[in-house]
């Protein structure tokens, strides 16, 4: 049997099963040069589906055209405020010159708020010298008072007509306060220097008044005296001419001239 299959082809299902040889296609070498190629390559991209791609690469090339140089923003900045900001910088000398237009604003700044210390610190040391000048003068004041109503020496070392030439002259530079004062004590030292009374600490003007109570003169002389010092120390009242001269006249009516021989008392 095995020697009838040897000579019996074989069919059936061997058969279609059987390894069909492979077929090999041929290519057909490229004919086109790159001239071509690049061609038509153009007239594809130059259709309009790719319209948006033609776009974009224009985009591209045109944003790389444009981008700047670099540059040093501080040097720039620096030329430009040099000129004044006549020119812009770009990307950065806006920058320079806004930042020099601050700069400038807050040096102006700060001076006005030196400025504003200096005149407050000022305006407080002037207040407290004011403060202080007129207190030395309200205590000046005070001690002359006190030296008019009870005098720390005695009025009758000098002469009253010593103190009418002071009284004149102050009166002569419109210190009439002052005036009405020297006449006061020239009252005293005509009553001292004429032995009606002897000078002790503590004697007060109506002290020297008391003693020529029964001398009409001198009297009504010193009252007037004493009436425009009291309104005039005590009472706050303007030392005027008018004080002075009614003060000038009382004291001329019973202390100008020397009765006998003066002296002081002992």
């Amino acid at each position: 049997m095995a020697a009838l299959l040897a000579g019996v082809p074989v069919s059936g299902v061997g058969s279609a099963h059987a390894a069909k040889p492979t077929e090999t296609i041929p290519v057909a070498p490229p004919t086109q040069g790159g001239a071509e190629v690049r061609s038509d390559m153009k007239k594809i991209l130059a259709g309009r589906d790719y319209r948006q791609l033609r776009r974009e690469v224009l985009r591209a090339k045109e944003e790389k055209k444009e981008k700047p140089p670099s540059k040093d923003c501080q040097n720039q900045e620096r030329k430009e405020r040099r000129q004044g900001c006549g020119q812009g910088c770009g990307g950065c000398g806006g920058g320079g010159c806004a930042g020099g237009a601050g700069s400038l604003a807050s040096g102006l700044l700060y001076l006005l708020v030196i400025l504003a210390g200096v005149f407050v610190i000022g305006l407080i040391a002037w207040t407290i010298a004011r403060h202080w000048k007129k207190k030395d003068e309200d205590d000046l004041d005070d001690l002359l008072d006190e030296e008019a109503m009870m005098p720390s020496t005695p009025p009758g070392e000098e002469p009253s007509s010593e103190y009418l030439l002071r009284a004149l002259a102050l009166s002569e530079a419109g210190d009439h306060r002052g005036a009405i004062r020297q006449l006061l004590l020239g009252c005293m030292s005509w009553i001292e220097r004429h032995g009606l009374i002897r000078y002790r600490k503590g004697l007060t003007n109506r002290d020297y008044l008391r003693v020529v109570y029964r001398r009409e003169a001198q009297r009504e002389g010193m009252s007037g005296v004493i009436k425009e010092f009291e309104q005039i120390y005590f009472g706050r009242r303007d030392a005027t001419a008018d004080r002075f001269d009614r003060s000038l006249s009382g004291f001329r009516s019973g202390f100008e001239k020397d009765e006998g021989q003066a002296e002081l008392a002992h």
